[in-house]
């Protein structure tokens, strides 16, 4: 450990000096997690052109009780040390009434199917038939995600996706104008329990967004893409799959934290009292939430029915540099897993890391956080174009902005 530290130190002190300012407006910024498998994503997609990112704790400073849509269940998205004062919900969105009406008659065939097949499995008659009708089918699968295992998967979700259909959601983050405040064990009538209040007030919002942008450095040179990254995995049959995830939600994914955080960030109330305060954000800076696989090293957008047409183009651009900064990820990452190839592309790396996530044997298609060494805090020009193996935690701090200390306390 002493001489990982020494070699660490050595080398960020020699590259001091050599990142000069970005004096022109970014391509995009990105906000990742302070993950180490941030840290050489963030160094690859800063290496094809003019991009910014930046580190912040995934579940980017909102703690929130989060229930997906069509889930009766709610999940805590913070670190486990905190308690989350404020639920969100998933919705869909306004208008798409049809949409929502063909989902839901596919949902009912297919719980009407899971609850048949669950009550003949555990008849004591019905379960010897269900052998004889249905074991041939399980056998296709058995031997599909077992010799085709792409090819399988590819085949099913076809099929999933023709026998359902997907409905756009919203996350509400808004307080509702007449809140019900439930006694102690009770739901109100939205369903929240006790202690926990629906969205946030315009206040709270305005609070939440200066205090992650000031945190992380953010506050001047806005671009027009400013992209928060929340992360997951993709997996199969893998017991270790919550060590996968995102720490600071919990052990979850923190793509719902990113798209609270983007919802607010976007909002013109919000941006007006940010001015006031002295953080001007450009009127055509648009916040945009997404998810980083971590296992296949993709990265997806989530909100885009709001995204303005004027920024399509830079979207497009955004995409096609995230997917070469994704196939070099894969490459660098298939040089530290044991038994993966290594004279290969970066095309063939990212489609090598794209079948262990499908690989159900595989019960390390990635390693997560294993080899985390360092926690460093302090401003990207520390370390950018720096290789730090994947093994360091980054997170964006600018003590200049902070002469008192009070954000690094935090």
């Amino acid at each position: 450990e002493d001489s990982f530290r020494e070699k660490m130190l050595k080398n960020i002190s020699a590259h001091r000096g050599t990142v000069p300012e970005l004096e022109t407006r970014p391509h995009a910024q990105l906000a990742f997690c302070i993950d180490v498998r941030s840290e050489s994503f963030r160094r690859h997609i800063e290496a094809q052109g003019s991009y910014e990112t930046f580190g912040f704790a995934g579940f980017f400073g909102i703690p929130i009780s989060h229930q997906a849509f069509d889930s009766d269940q709610r999940v805590s998205l913070c670190p486990l040390l905190l308690t989350p004062d404020h639920a969100v919900t998933e919705t869909p969105r306004s208008g798409e009434g049809a949409a929502l009406e063909k989902y839901s008659s596919g949902t009912r065939w297919h719980q009407l199917g899971r609850h048949l097949f669950h009550d003949l499995k555990y008849h004591p008659i019905g379960s010897m038939m269900v052998i004889d009708v249905l074991g041939f089918f399980f056998s296709l699968g058995l031997v599909g995600k077992t010799l085709l295992q792409k090819t399988f998967r590819a085949m099913t979700s076809t099929i999933q996706s023709g026998l359902t259909h997907r409905v756009p959601t919203q996350i509400s983050i808004s307080t509702p104008s007449n809140p019900q405040n439930p006694r102690i064990g009770e739901v109100n009538a939205e369903g929240i329990p006790d202690g926990l209040s629906q969205g946030f007030s315009l206040t709270e919002r305005a609070t939440f967004i200066e205090n992650g942008l000031r945190a992380m450095g953010l506050t001047k040179n806005f671009a027009r893409l400013v992209c928060l990254c929340g992360h997951g995995s993709e997996t199969d049959n893998n017991p270790y799959y919550g060590a996968l995830d995102c720490g600071a939600c919990g052990g979850a994914p923190g793509d719902a934290n990113a798209r609270v955080f983007a919802a607010m960030a976007n909002e013109p109330e919000v941006r007006r009292i940010l001015k006031e305060k002295g953080l001007p954000i450009p009127d055509d800076t648009w916040f945009l939430p997404g998810k980083h696989n971590t296992t296949t090293d993709r990265v997806e957008f989530y909100d885009l029915e709001e995204l303005p047409d004027s920024h399509k183009e830079d979207l497009q651009a955004l995409n096609k540099d995230l997917e070469e900064a994704g196939a070099k990820q894969a490459l660098e990452r298939c040089h530290r897993i044991p038994g993966a190839p290594t004279e290969i592309s970066p095309e063939q790396a990212l489609a090598h890391v794209d079948k262990r996530s499908c690989d159900w044997a595989n019960t390390r298609p990635e390693w997560g956080l294993a080899g985390n060494a360092a926690f460093l805090i302090g401003r990207r020009k520390l370390t950018k174009g720096l290789d730090l193996g994947g093994r360091v935690f980054l997170h964006s701090y600018d003590p200049i902005a902070d002469p008192q200390g009070a954000i690094l306390e935090k």
